[in-house]
């Protein structure tokens, strides 16, 4: 029976007078086979129109390749929706107790054919397994529930990507925030976290195809009006207020370690030979000044240390009448200092934690804001890079002929990369990249944008209307009936086949969200925070500090006690008395080189928080709902 009228029929013809043009006839030139699946609908629209009439159905169903559709009885029902199994239930008269066996988890197609005289349409409905059959023998009567394969597919999947291209690129993916364990995988946990970030939904359509859909509402596909829709069965039905809060927050954490570095220069003289000369005063030992410097704490010798030595002779030392002869030989002048310069370095850690966060008004009436939270760490071993490396203790193993080894760095030569600037700070993102910090951010956006989507898609429109196995779910339908106005997306629909009675309903669904575009969407970035750190550490100078002597400060600070301690001869030893600065009263020190590092500030040695704002743009599909009375 024809589905089209003459003059549709004829935009088909290849000979002549059909409406296309004369093709030649064809040459072989090669062959081959390919296989694919397709879903071809080719359908007069005037068979869906109520006002031209009555419209006849059938239901084939078949079961494991048998086709059992003359013994249905009762109700056939379909149903499916977003991001769900699509679902079939039917009841039947089994032929036999091995038909009846050979139910079990069959695969099942449904297919519906719609006819008026001149004009008919079979659509696929249903593809997948029957699940449950449960029989009644007093009524000879099998009801058989079926299930699409919406569930195995995503317990099949065995990898990341894999879970990534069932989305058709509408979610991200983010191994940063929620990573696939290959050792321990739960492709069902992992594939329901990824729904969150997606901008739309999946479904296994009428033919058993998987489908990711867009949350795209533009140009209804078809529209619907007063005489279109069953009497009594539409419904606006609005969002519920813990549906829609009045914004989400979205919130990024990224854990990280700050690197810091500085160096202080030091600097130090002796005394004047004179004052060596009147108070019998020491000179440095080299080995005591290095060990002051090897054992500040916390500090490291950068590079080498510039020493100069006392010069090797005499030299004339005028006291008040007195020349005196300094004599300095050259042994004495290869263990003393004179003066030296330096520099110290030190590096230490901060953890940073760095807030990326966005709000998104969803304009709801709960007064109250949801929050989605996710967090990233660099992983650093950042107590390794931080500590001192030291000199490695032989153990004497090999006794002769012992291998050749490369001799382990130790002090600031040994220290791990990366190096901050000197006196600077930098924030060292490990195993983490910029680009992988904004997908993390993509992650939350995203996961904010699907829950605003998902409660402003709670306004719905539900209605009913005979048969139409057209629309399969993300069709955009207009609806326009009773008052009520607005097109929407089609995210559930029922069928209904009552074998006893003849009628055959289909209900459907339509999310009417009031957006701002006819796609969801969105769009973020960020600026990553930059450590802004400009260190500078005072410390007293290095000076020279006499003990038992009228110029003994009679009670310094200790920090500024730094340099070198030392005490001025007894009147009983002197080589002159009078000119010596001796007091047994004043205080004595233990003779020493004394180095006092300073100390790092708490602002940037304690665990840090920046917040950063996340700069982004949400869209959602939808025009909303017109209502009149």
């Amino acid at each position: 029976m024809s589905a089209f009228d003459s003059a549709f029929d004829s935009s088909f013809d290849v000979a002549s007078g059909g409406g296309g043009i004369v093709v030649p006839d064809p040459v072989l030139v090669g062959s081959l086979s390919v296989s694919f699946q397709c879903r071809i609908s080719v359908v007069n629209p005037l068979l869906f129109d109520s006002s031209a009439g009555a419209v006849s159905w059938y239901a084939t169903v078949m079961v494991g390749g048998l086709d059992v559709s003359s013994h249905l009885c009762g109700q056939v029902q379909i149903s499916g929706g977003e991001s769900e199994s699509r679902v079939a239930s039917f009841s039947l008269i089994p032929q036999s107790v091995a038909q009846l066996d050979s139910f079990e988890s069959a695969p099942v197609t449904i297919d519906l054919t719609l006819f008026r005289p001149g004009q008919t349409a079979t659509y696929r409905r249903f593809t997948g397994r029957v699940e449950t059959v449960n029989f009644n023998p007093a009524e000879r009567l099998a009801s058989i529930a079926c299930r699409d394969g919406y569930q195995e597919r995503i317990k099949a999947i065995r990898s990341a990507a894999e879970a990534a291209a069932l989305t058709g690129g509408l979610a991200v993916s983010d191994q940063k925030v929620m990573a696939w364990i290959d050792s321990d995988p739960d492709p069902v946990g992992y594939f329901n976290n990824l729904l969150q970030t997606m901008r739309g939904c999946v479904a296994i359509d009428s033919s058993g195809l998987w489908q990711a859909i867009p949350w795209n509402i533009g140009t209804p596909s078809v529209s619907f009006d007063d005489s279109e829709i069953m009497d009594s069965s539409m419904t606006l039905s609005r969002p519920d207020r813990a549906d829609v809060p009045e914004s989400i927050v979205a919130t990024l954490n990224h854990r990280f370690y700050r690197l810091h570095a500085a160096a202080v220069h030091l600097d130090w003289s002796c005394v004047s030979r004179y004052d060596m000369v009147i108070d019998g005063l020491p000179a440095a030992p080299k080995s005591m000044i290095m060990s002051a410097l090897n054992n500040a704490s916390g500090w490291l010798v950068k590079g080498e240390v510039a020493m100069t030595e006392p010069p090797v002779g005499g030299s004339l030392v005028q006291v008040g009448p007195h020349s005196v002869s300094y004599l300095t030989s050259s042994q004495q002048a290869a263990l003393t200092c004179q003066s030296f310069t330096a520099w110290m370095y030190r590096r230490w850690y901060q953890q940073v934690e760095v807030r990326y966060r966005v709000t998104v008004a969803t304009g709801g009436a709960s007064e109250r804001d949801e929050s989605i939270t996710a967090n990233i760490e660099s992983t650093f071993d950042a107590a390794s890079w931080e500590s001192t490396p030291t000199a490695e203790t032989s153990n004497g193993i090999y006794a002769a002929n012992a291998p050749v080894v490369s001799v382990q760095k130790t002090g600031y030569e040994g220290l791990k990369a990366p190096w901050p600037q000197i006196n600077r700070a930098l924030d060292h993102y490990a195993d983490l990249t910029p680009a992988d910090i904004s997908i993390s951010v993509e992650y939350v956006v995203a996961k904010a944008l699907h829950k605003a989507a998902a409660g402003a898609r709670k306004q719905t429109i539900q209605f009913e209307r005979p048969l139409d196995p057209r629309w399969e779910i993300g069709s955009v339908i207009g609806a326009h009936a009773y008052g009520v106005s607005g097109v929407g997306q089609l995210v559930s629909f029922k069928d209904s086949l009552d074998h006893d009675s003849g009628e055959a309903v289909s209900q459907f669904v339509l999310a009417c969200p009031k957006g701002n575009s006819s796609q969801t969407n969105f769009s973020s970035s960020i600026v990553l925070p930059l450590p802004d750190v400009q260190h500078n550490f005072g410390m007293y100078p290095l000076s020279n500090w006499f003990g038992a002597s009228t110029r003994t400060l009679p009670n310094p600070p200790e920090d500024q006690l730094v340099g070198f301690l030392f005490n001025v001869q007894p009147l009983s030893e002197a080589t002159f008395p009078a000119y010596s600065t001796y007091d047994a009263a004043a205080p004595v020190y233990n003779q020493q080189f004394r180095i006092v590092m300073p100390g790092i500030p708490a602002n940037v040695r304690d665990p840090l928080v920046i917040d950063q704002t996340i700069t982004a743009t949400i869209n959602i599909a939808g025009s909303g709902v017109e209502v009149t009375f």
